[in-house]
């Protein structure tokens, strides 16, 4: 009976303790406590997050349990503070949840961070969003259907996600025009070998005939890229059949780019950083697909 009672309170404290302890964290993620701040998915989470970053907290981790839609109207005001992050200069890294493997998992949809951003004047931005200049964001998503499982933000000051966390910096999504340039330029600085290009939010139209400095004037959606192939070594083009990319046998066929487009770009410093590199476009019909850049 006493060995009994004994196992009992040794359970009993052991469920206890259990029930204190925070929920563990993938891999790619970083929340030591008391430095970390979990976020109730709820209402008040905007500005628990907002408040939060005007404290200066160095993590903040926002759990969605058994995951949520990118396009859930409940979502779409922290989506605004990631796409701010972005805008503001930090990372924000978009990756699958790594599970036993790091496999790249499905491609983010295409309407994952494209939301409602309507911000009636640059004043305002700098009002409610000002704050996120000294954060990076990271979402992670489940690999086989796209639900969103966590939203991440770590203060810059804590170090850069893609040097202090396993992430998947390799890969730049194009959020919008103004995030960007920046992105793009902070990778190629790195001096990587290989680095790709993804357009979760922006529709990427493949340029038609020549690509002159009025073309860059007058292009639609996602318009700093094609700068960006006019800065590069070579830009080509290469189909995608049926979500397949073509062997290096199949037809390739060179962007063609004016002197006087080239010598536009050229004068920009910030577009140097992409001469060592060859740009490919993989596309289907008319919409670019993704962009990889090797040296």
């Amino acid at each position: 009976m006493q060995r009994f009672f004994l196992l009992f309170l040794l359970t009993g404290f052991s469920l206890l303790g259990a029930e204190q302890m925070p929920e563990p964290v993938p891999v790619q993620l970083h929340c030591p406590s008391p430095e970390c701040l979990r976020v109730a998915d709820d209402g008040e989470a905007e500005q628990v997050i907002l408040g939060s970053m005007e404290l200066g907290r160095a993590y903040l981790l926002m759990e969605h349990g058994e995951g949520r839609q990118a396009q859930d109207k409940d979502y779409e005001a922290i989506l605004a503070i990631v796409r701010a992050v972005g805008q503001n200069g930090g990372r924000v890294v978009i990756e699958p949840l790594y599970v036993a493997t790091r496999t790249p998992g499905i491609l983010f949809a295409k309407d994952i961070l494209s939301v409602s951003y309507n911000i009636i004047s640059r004043v305002q931005f700098v009002f409610k969003y000002g704050r996120t200049e000294n954060y990076h964001a990271k979402i992670v998503y489940h690999p086989a259907d796209g639900r969103l499982l966590y939203t991440y933000f770590m203060h810059r000051n804590a170090g850069d996600p893609c040097r202090v966390l396993i992430s998947r910096c390799e890969v730049v999504t194009y959020l919008d025009d103004e995030s960007f340039d920046a992105a793009l330029h902070q990778q190629l600085q790195s001096g990587k070998e290989r680095i790709s290009i993804t357009f979760p939010a922006q529709e990427a139209v493949l340029p038609e005939g020549t690509i002159r400095p009025a073309t860059l004037k007058s292009m639609g959606g996602s318009i700093r890229l094609y700068k960006w192939l006019v800065a590069a070594k070579t830009a080509e083009k290469r189909p995608v059949v049926q979500g397949r990319f073509l062997g290096t046998a199949a037809l390739v066929s060179l962007i063609d780019i004016s002197f006087m487009a080239y010598d536009a770009i050229k004068a920009t410093l910030m577009y140097r950083t992409a001469r060592p590199y060859r740009a490919t476009i993989y596309y289907q019909d008319k919409t670019i697909h993704s962009v990889l850049l090797e040296k």
